[in-house]
């Protein structure tokens, strides 16, 4: 992903678990567990505690939604979509499955 997209996708993921934001213009930003980050200082691109923070909430949306991470890939399966198989790495494919998962709820 570009710096853009990347910006793009942690802005999504931010919204999806509801962070507040704060603040106009360049001083933008969330706060995320009583810590405020700016937009380019997100982290659900790269970090599992993030990353697994959007994963549950995907997963308590209904009772058929599951993610399942294997080596080297994530398969989701929901009652909208059909298995979406992504390989690369661990995080890589959980992060591009997040991705698509918000790109078809928001």
């Amino acid at each position: 992903m570009t710096q853009e997209e990347i910006q793009e996708y942690n802005k999504r993921c931010a919204e999806f678990i509801e962070l507040e934001l704060t603040g106009p213009g360049f001083s933008a930003g969330y706060f995320y567990k009583n810590n405020f980050y700016q937009f380019h200082e997100l982290k659900f691109h790269s970090d599992w505690n993030w990353i697994m923070e959007v994963v549950e909430k995907i997963e308590r949306l209904t009772v058929n939604t599951r993610v399942r991470i294997e080596s080297h890939s994530c398969k989701l399966t929901h009652d909208n979509y059909s298995n979406i198989e992504i390989g690369l790495t661990k995080k890589e494919a959980v992060i591009q499955t997040i991705n698509h998962v918000l790109t078809n709820l928001i």
